[in-house]
């Protein structure tokens, strides 16, 4: 049983962008993410040809871009946008698994302090009735 696979060809067009990208605090990270990057790579382009590109060094730099990009851990929303940043950021390695798991936990402790907050504020509002 063999079978002639052809080679894949890449598509025409660009993939469709990533469907987290719908979140405006995801996207607002990569743009963070992609600006330092590309400064990284502006500088290469600048650089004498015994200079050597540190790879390593543009990706952290992009990396704490992304991170500086997140949102607060103050409100609801913010604290679900801080989420969903942390998880893109895992998934595209902007974020290591190590950081990642603690900036979760923290918006985890963050969000219950929000919801503690909301449900003290509407018991003292049922007592001043």
């Amino acid at each position: 049983m063999s079978q002639v696979i052809d080679q894949v060809q890449p598509p025409a067009t660009e993939p469709p962008a990533s469907p987290a990208l719908a979140n405006s605090a995801v996207a607002n990270c990569c743009r963070a993410f992609e600006a330092s990057w590309d400064e990284s790579l502006a500088e290469e382009e600048e650089m004498d040809e015994d200079e050597e590109f540190d790879e390593y060094r543009a990706a952290k730099d992009a990396a704490i871009a992304f991170r500086s990009a997140m949102p607060p851990l103050s409100g609801k929303d913010n604290i679900r946008d801080f989420i969903a940043c942390v998880a893109h950021g895992m998934l595209i390695g902007a974020i290591d698994e190590d950081k990642g798991t603690k900036l979760l936990y923290a918006a985890q402790i963050a969000l219950t302090g929000v919801r503690k907050s909301a449900s003290q504020s509407g018991r003292s509002t049922s007592k001043s009735k």
